[in-house]
């Protein structure tokens, strides 16, 4: 039921802290003061600190990753070191040379497997291969894989 439904049913009532609590907040999570949450930082080091709204905070949540646990973050690093190490350097001027890429179609919400030969779509990794790709998606699984590369939750 959407809230303009449940408001023409039931009229408009006073939000509970209770509530609030089982509101599913879209965006970004926000860790509650005093809460742990993880980061890696300039070292490439796993780093782990109770949130306290300072601007150092809000900027690791606004221009970095963190994230709720140790194992995502933990997760989410051998996701990313995997794609690394599977990835190339593209030459650009090669309109021979395929550039595959993850690309995220949030109208389906699906990941496909995509390629190029000139236009560079700004991806984080290109693969010499479809193959290498469906091999990252079979070893992390492919809701993990949008988890972590594009931010993106699905079920």
């Amino acid at each position: 039921m959407k809230l303009s439904e449940f408001i023409k049913k039931y009229g408009d009532c006073e939000i509970t802290e209770e509530m609030e609590k089982c509101i599913k907040k879209k965006g970004k999570w926000m860790p509650e003061i005093g809460e742990t949450y993880w980061y890696i930082d300039s070292s490439g080091s796993v780093q782990g600190i109770s949130w306290k709204n300072t601007n150092v905070d809000n900027y690791r949540r606004d221009f970095m990753r963190i994230f709720k646990t140790h194992k995502e973050i933990v997760r989410y690093l051998a996701i990313i070191r995997a794609c690394k190490e599977a990835s190339f350097e593209p030459d650009w001027k090669n309109d021979k040379q395929y550039k595959w890429f993850f690309e995220w179609i949030d109208n389906d919400r699906e990941l496909n497997i995509s390629y190029s030969f000139l236009c560079n779509n700004g991806c984080q990794f290109y693969f010499k291969s479809g193959k290498i790709m469906e091999e990252l998606i079979n070893k992390f699984g492919e809701k993990d894989i949008v988890k972590y590369l594009f931010n993106i939750e699905i079920n």
